[in-house]
């Protein structure tokens, strides 16, 4: 009886660590983020118009193993985006669905804070590979660099809730062919997203 209540307490002490383990190693997440771009390029013909990626949702799948303090990741991301055309005071008509953007994104990633529950600070970064396709037509790739913050709440031991913000520099995926004569073509363009993802341990 002593022998069996030895083994039951080595068993429940084993559960933890275990879960803690696993926690630090592979995981899986899919996301879905609101997304913000920067200007792509001005039609200065009169009046004015400026125009943009219109704040596309992007959905992601992303392969996590985290350390003790350093991890890496690789995300897989695809949107429908379309142009918003504005005059600098609102946007007022919207393009749906003029591309697809396809994004490979590596990461390293690096733990600031931890709490005793398993809630996990982390800063992540690095390089970005855009692909934009438009049928054929005017297809680009476009190298970049993201950098952002993760909140990693765990819901059980192999399941929990990301919050993540970052930031993205890359090239701008119109032309000057596409932008025309009067087109005033932004050199590069910045992203932000918020994304909300769900974590499993693998």
């Amino acid at each position: 009886m002593r022998a069996t209540s030895v083994v039951l307490l080595l068993l429940v002490g084993l559960i933890p660590a275990r879960a803690a383990a696993q926690g630090r190693h592979w995981q899986l997440v899919a996301e879905v983020g609101m997304t913000r771009f920067s200007t792509a390029f001005t039609d200065t013909a009169p009046p004015p118009v400026e125009l943009k990626a219109w704040r596309p949702r992007m959905y992601t799948l992303r392969l996590l193993h985290e350390g003790e303090k350093l991890g890496w990741g690789v995300g897989v991301s695809v949107a429908n985006v379309g142009i918003g055309a504005g005059d600098g005071t609102g946007f007022l008509v919207i393009f749906e669905d003029q591309y697809t953007l396809v994004e490979l994104a590596p990461e390293l990633r690096y733990r600031l804070l931890a709490t005793a529950r398993g809630a996990q600070l982390l800063a992540h970064a690095g390089p970005v590979l855009d692909q934009w396709l438009a049928d054929g037509t005017d297809d680009r790739s476009l190298w970049g660099a993201q950098g952002g913050l993760t909140l990693a709440l765990p819901i059980t031991s192999w399941l929990g809730v990301d919050l993540r913000s970052d930031w993205t520099y890359t090239g701008n995926f119109v032309t000057q062919e596409v932008a025309g004569a009067d087109g005033v073509r932004e050199d590069a363009m910045w992203r932000g997203r918020f994304g909300i993802g769900v974590a499993v341990g693998l």
